[in-house]
């Protein structure tokens, strides 16, 4: 009868286990900025004919260290990036010391 008892106790914790890992949002998608904190962070740095870098301890910097590449780019919207300068975009991956980039900047 114990052993049933045990079976069933480790049976269920096992359950248990697994819905928590199906149902915990991994990091990256948590870590994922929404397009407003993106451009409320950093539209300043990108926007404009000649935009200053960010400063590397600044919100901006921080956003783009701790968030993955796709993550960064899926947040930036479509109708933005024609407004968005390549330019700008490479001063800022430089002021950040980020590596990651979009595809068309």
């Amino acid at each position: 009868m114990a052993s049933s008892k045990t079976a069933l106790f480790f049976g269920s914790a096992f359950v248990v286990m697994l819905m928590m890992v199906i149902t915990i949002p991994s990091d990256v998608d948590a870590a994922c900025p929404s397009p407003q904190i993106l451009f409320a962070a950093c539209g300043q740095y990108v926007l404009g004919r000649n935009p200053p870098p960010p400063p590397y301890a600044g919100k901006c910097c921080n956003i783009l260290r701790s968030s993955s590449a796709s993550c960064i780019c899926s947040s930036i919207p479509a109708y933005a990036r024609s407004s968005i300068s390549a330019k700008a975009v490479s001063n800022v991956r430089s002021s950040c010391r980020v590596s990651g980039s979009c595809p068309g900047f």
